[in-house]
């Protein structure tokens, strides 16, 4: 299955971009998905400024990739620019990063000297993109690829939110510069002439901490700024005066579990993974769904059987499956095989 790619995108900074990237990747490695990060804030990037990132900051990035590209007409091994990220705790999943680059003085000659008007008219650009993504799922194998893209209306920008996601992240405040820079650039992406045309997810950030009452001014906002969208605004996060702090995966401090701000990234991970039709989580939520119902379609088991042959939760997924149809033997040979790929798996 091709992993699906998402590009969290705000017109201003300020919204929390970066830390909602973060955070609902880790939720996603807590669940034992496999995720690529790639941060494409090349002015200003700031994965690397995480805490469980550390690991990958002064590693070489994005701008060496694709520099040493132009220089060469050939694509770089991917495996010299993409790092394994251990995060804190016994998590299930991977993640690896693709920073911005080493943030030395050479990074800054190269990222200067990148344009990527002339990548796309001169070098091939839609090939070189295509042949990195195609590179990334080769080595990788991701289930998810997060872009962290560059903020207002850049080459970049636009790479970010045409040519890499299937989905687009729009986060904005409610002030008028933010509502009417998101719906400029959405509009943009709405009118591409491109042949797969990304889909939009808005989230409102962050939410001042103010009553939602019927007529009152957050309420009156949200709703001029979803006039403004031409659609609901399906997402938000609650502002959290620690959350302006520090940059870290809030989502993995047990002492947060309650916290507004990680209920509202768990939600946000949820409306996401509505988006990825073909993806694992989504394909689970259909097998529970199917069992609640009492109606197991076997086109389940055998997408299940067929894009994810040897991942622990499509297998038992399919136990699940075979356990609702009374199939109990054929179940325990199942979750045999899931504990055999992963002895931490508590459901098998």
């Amino acid at each position: 299955m091709k992993p699906f790619w998402t590009s969290f995108y705000s017109y201003k900074g300020g919204v929390g971009r970066s830390l909602a990237l973060a955070n609902t990747a880790a939720l996603l490695v807590k669940r034992g998905r496999r995720v690529v990060l790639i941060d494409f804030d090349l002015e200003v990037p700031g994965l690397d400024s995480f805490e469980e990132f550390k690991s990958v900051a002064g590693k070489l990035g994005v701008v060496e990739y694709v520099s040493e590209f132009k220089e060469t007409k050939r694509a770089p091994d991917i495996t010299r620019f993409v790092h394994p990220c251990e995060l804190p705790g016994p998590l299930r999943g991977q993640l690896w990063i693709m920073p911005a680059g080493k943030k030395d003085a050479n990074y800054n000659a190269c990222r200067a000297k990148l344009s990527w008007a002339d990548l796309y008219e001169n070098h091939h650009g839609e090939q070189f993109v295509e042949n990195w993504k195609a590179a990334l799922d080769n080595h990788y194998h991701p289930d998810h690829v997060f872009v962290d893209s560059r903020t207002g209306l850049t080459d970049v920008g636009g790479i970010c939110t045409l040519h890499l996601p299937d989905l687009v992240v729009m986060l904005f405040g409610l002030n008028e510069q933010n509502v009417k820079g998101v719906a400029a650039v959405a509009k943009t992406i709405r009118e591409s002439e491109i042949a797969r045309v990304p889909q939009i997810h808005y989230v409102a950030s962050p939410l001042p901490n103010m009553p939602r009452v019927k007529g009152g001014p957050l309420d009156a906002r949200l709703a001029e700024a979803s006039a403004e969208l031409g659609t609901k605004i399906e997402s938000s996060l609650r502002y959290q005066p620690f959350a302006a702090l520090s940059e870290r995966l809030f989502v993995l401090d047990p002492l947060l579990d309650d916290n507004v701000l990680i209920q509202n990234y768990r939600d946000l991970l949820k409306r996401l993974i509505e988006y990825n039709r073909n993806g694992l989580d989504f394909l689970i939520r259909q097998t529970k769904t199917a069992i609640a119902e009492g109606d197991i379609p076997d086109r389940l088991t055998t997408i299940l059987q067929e894009e994810y042959p040897d991942r622990p939760e499509a297998l038992m997924a399919r136990a699940s499956l075979r356990q609702a149809a009374g199939d109990f033997p054929g179940a325990t040979a199942l979750a045999r095989q899931t504990l055999q790929l992963d002895p931490s798996f508590s459901e098998a």
